[in-house]
């Protein structure tokens, strides 16, 4: 149910922000290519992925998670057509990601090459068209699909530096703004300030949201903590975006996130904004089941933030309010 705070300060959700145009270099992403004739094995005993799902053509979200269950690095893989899996990782977590995959490899075949000269790239499927980037004849580039926004994403591998592109208006961008406020549309957070090693347990990253984490199959890091949040319902947090509202101030890490009209406390500042989008940690009952709109006013550190609900995040959110509410009602 919803409270009435929530329909007072739910506001219009704003305009989809526009594919059209979206080609940009993420300079911060770094490919590691992985080899060996246990490579699938090895990445299905350790990650939350179901590598049956690690396909040529898609991008597909993957976890590496402590024992405790709390998310370490989340990444990207996809299958290439020599045999090797490619994994996109943020270059400064590639030093401590393959020390763990090292770790974890004991005497298994399987080695771990990074790319330095690739180069990702993240465009909406129009303009990929736009830039000739289509053509499965080009050898000096692996285009596949986003599995976390099909339709609305792809991904784009320089696999030894940067091909060669047209001149003009769909060039690569330098600040990938509009990726940043798509991304924050969808839900799907990225890269160590968004996600900080070792901060949140898996659902509350919202891995289960974006299909990044498998429920039927075997043992991996981390399983039993995941699976049984999950089979019981019990998670009080959730990672959601939030947007800043004309300011060019921004919240520190570790702000708490209030209600504007009622001082209530939502949950805490984790990645401050970036070209306006931020990230916070939310308690659920906070927010007292998800808006029909998807909108909340709230304030961080003194600055204005619109508290964002992706749509995808919605259902869950709905079914998490509701086990919490007849727990509530078994125990009155």
């Amino acid at each position: 149910m919803w409270g009435e705070h929530m329909a007072r300060t739910t506001m219009q959700a704003p305009a989809s922000v526009p594919d059209a145009g979206l080609l940009t270099t993420l300079a911060d992403r770094a490919l590691i290519a992985l080899a060996g004739r246990d490579t699938r094995d090895f990445l299905q005993r350790i990650l939350t992925q179901d590598m049956e799902k690690v396909i040529p053509g898609r991008a597909v979200p993957a976890a590496l998670l402590t024992p405790q269950g709390k998310l370490q690095h989340l990444f990207l893989l996809t299958a290439v057509a020599d045999g090797r899996i490619l994994l996109e990782t943020g270059r400064e977590e590639v030093g401590a990601l393959l020390r763990l995959l090292t770790l974890y490899r004991l005497r298994a075949d399987v080695a771990f090459t990074v790319l330095e000269q690739g180069t990702v790239f993240a465009a909406d499927p129009h303009t990929l068209v736009r830039a000739g980037l289509d053509d499965e004849t080009r050898s000096d580039i692996l285009v596949v699909e986003d599995a976390r926004a099909p339709g609305r994403l792809m991904r784009c591998y320089a696999l030894a530096g940067g091909p060669e592109l047209p001149s003009g208006p769909i060039r690569p961008g330098a600040a990938p703004k509009a990726y940043i406020r798509l991304r924050a549309e969808e839900g799907i957070a990225e890269g160590p300030i968004e996600l900080p090693p070792g901060r949140l347990f898996a659902l509350e990253a919202n891995l289960d949201c974006i299909d990044a984490v498998s429920f039927s199959k075997g043992c991996y890091v981390g399983q039993e903590v995941t699976t049984r949040s999950y089979r019981r319902g019990r998670i009080k947090k959730r990672l959601l975006p939030f947007l800043l509202t004309g300011s060019e101030d921004s919240p520190a890490a570790g702000s708490r996130l209030e209600r504007v009209e009622d001082g209530l406390l939502v949950g805490e500042v984790i990645a401050p904004g970036r070209h306006g989008v931020g990230w916070a940690l939310c308690r659920i009952e906070a927010l007292g089941g998800p808006p029909p709109v998807g909108q909340l006013a709230c304030k961080a550190d003194g600055v204005a933030v619109t508290l964002h609900l992706p749509p995808r995040l919605r259902p869950v959110l709905e079914e998490e309010s509701r086990r919490r509410n007849r727990s509530g009602e078994e125990r009155g």
